[in-house]
């Protein structure tokens, strides 16, 4: 109980506005097992929607009910929200393969419900949570990431958030422009996709591919010059050319040249997807592909 309330002190002093999230949140949300159970309400849900929607696929008469889908969907996502604030005000803060996992499958939840009222998403729901749900749960099986250093200069702190967000985002992407692949299939062999049948149109995809991608140009260009900035003002002004930096700028070639031609050459279709997913696969080789190895194999 001790530790408890120490650690609740401590929590209302290290960040601003800390003492107005306790009063929301319940008093045990400081525990790990406690916030775990919010990742697991949330897996359930997910699960339930994947079910849900493969029963309807099967049975096309059985059409979900549309409004408790979205209320299910909702519950899901505020969970996984709050798992995942649990996280970030945990002391000390960590964050590796497993925090970028979950962000990822969060995100993916959050962009559904921005851009729904903009765009016709009907139909992407189903691997929708299969995506999100697989995210949450690899995420619970890999180990917890290292720790983060609050004490940062302001350009650290920068390169690192626009990092967070850059993978997931591009991560997401992919996942948008494997579904234009697969429905570019679909008018060629319209019965050979099973869940993937009631796509949203490619057009609708591609406008929410380009969209996404935009988003991670600007936030892979923060990302970029702020770690420059920092590397060259530093002591080891040799990490310049470390594999991070190449690959990331090796994304970011591939993302400009990808915004480049469709706005200029009219680009969309299996180029537009193949080339996201090439810039997707570069950011991993940079970022993520060492964090596994070094997390989850040598368990540093």
């Amino acid at each position: 109980m001790g530790k408890s309330c120490q650690k609740r002190e401590h929590f209302t002093r290290t960040r601003p506005g800390n003492a107005l999230l306790l009063c929301i949140l319940p008093p045990f949300y400081l525990e790990a097992a406690s916030v775990t159970w919010f990742a697991l309400i949330a897996l359930i849900s997910y699960s339930a929607l994947c079910w849900r929607y493969s029963s309807a696929l099967r049975t096309p008469a059985a059409t979900p009910a549309s409004k408790a889908m979205t209320l299910t969907l909702g519950l899901a996502m505020a969970c996984h929200t709050l798992y995942q604030l649990g996280n970030f005000y945990s002391y000390p803060w960590h964050f590796g393969a497993a925090e970028a996992l979950s962000l990822t499958g969060l995100l993916s939840i959050l962009l559904y419900f921005s851009l729904r009222p903009i765009l016709q998403l009907k139909g992407i729901e189903y691997p929708l949570c299969a995506f999100s749900g697989s995210a949450l749960a690899l995420s619970l099986l890999l180990p917890t990431g290292h720790p983060i250093n609050p004490q940062q200069e302001w350009l650290v702190k920068l390169h690192f958030a626009t990092a967070v967000l850059s993978q997931p985002l591009l991560i997401n992407a992919a996942g948008i422009a494997l579904l234009i692949k697969f429905s570019d299939r679909r008018l060629h062999h319209p019965h050979r996709l099973g869940a993937l049948q009631n796509l949203p149109p490619v057009l609708t995809l591609e406008r929410l591919l380009f969209l996404i991608v935009s988003i991670t140009f600007v936030t892979l260009t923060i990302t970029l010059g702020s770690g420059i900035a920092h590397l060259s003002q530093s002591s080891h002004s040799g990490g310049l050319l470390n594999h991070k930096v190449l690959f990331s700028l090796a994304a970011w070639l591939t993302l400009a040249a990808l915004l480049f031609g469709h706005h200029r050459l009219g680009w969309r279709g299996r180029k537009a997807a193949n080339l996201t997913l090439t810039g997707t696969v570069l950011l991993l080789l940079g970022y993520i592909g060492s964090r596994l190895v070094l997390e989850a194999i040598l368990r540093r």
